[in-house]
């Protein structure tokens, strides 16, 4: 145990509030918790339920919202949708369902497409994290390019829309607020405010030195890009195909 965490162990305190940010994979979620850790009074973990190797949740909760540094307003972690996985202890879900003075962040990212290019290539080139090997992908370009089946595709712009229903009904007696990646980029300051403000915290300027992945156009990532347009032309989801150009920052 380093210094500062045994401070906190024995002259911390658990007067604050929880959190907990809820989102789908490869939406600018850890680029939000490192944005959360910008300010003085919050402290954001990261996925503690990715994977729990036969750990209880209420073992990990306990540990995530043990004693901490008494400047600490809120502690929180991210949780995705998926989270933890299937053959594991789910019952982390309950435990904030029940607990409805849990504040609650739901990150969602309209560009579904988007995402969900951005998770195949992580499971292509094994990169999750921005800075994570970014300057090799930069040098690999070809490497990003995938070949998209149309009914995956559909199935996974199904099932992220479903989780969003269901995060925001399950949680519609929490402390909750929703944002969109897309706002972040466009007012990354403004955003985040929007989110201290519901917290009833002080603005606070935020920063991070978090770069995007994927900067290229969704037809040069995506091989017979065309097809695949054509395939959602006549469905609800051919908004998607209306603007490949990636959302550039004002920031």
């Amino acid at each position: 145990m380093g210094i500062y965490k045994f401070y906190e162990y024995s002259f911390g305190s658990r007067n604050y509030k929880k959190f907990v940010i809820i989102a789908a994979p490869r939406t600018g979620s850890n680029w939000l918790v490192s944005l959360l850790n910008s300010h003085p009074e919050i402290t954001c973990e990261g996925e503690k339920y990715k994977n729990i190797k036969g750990q209880s949740t209420l073992k990990i909760w306990n540990k995530i919202f043990s004693r901490r540094s008494k400047r600490n307003k809120y502690v929180g972690f991210k949780l995705l949708y998926n989270q933890p996985p299937d053959h594991q202890d789910k019952s982390i879900w309950e435990i904030i369902k029940n607990d409805q003075d849990i504040f609650i962040i739901h990150l969602k990212r309209n560009n579904l497409l988007a995402s969900y290019v951005s998770l195949q290539i992580g499971y292509k080139t094994g990169i999750w994290k921005e800075n994570e090997g970014t300057k090799t992908l930069e040098e690999k370009k070809h490497t990003k390019v995938i070949n998209i089946d149309p009914e995956d595709c559909e199935s996974y712009f199904s099932l992220v829309t479903d989780y969003w229903k269901e995060v925001s009904e399950s949680y519609e007696e929490h402390p909750y607020i929703e944002i969109f990646y897309e706002d972040l980029v466009k007012d990354k300051q403004g955003t985040i405010n929007e989110v201290f403000n519901a917290m009833h915290l002080d603005a606070h300027n935020v920063s991070s030195d978090m770069e995007k992945q994927n900067k290229e156009s969704l037809e040069d990532l995506i091989e017979y890009y065309e097809e695949l347009k054509r395939y959602f032309k006549e469905t609800k989801w051919h908004y998607l195909f209306q603007n490949s150009q990636p959302q550039k920052s004002n920031n």
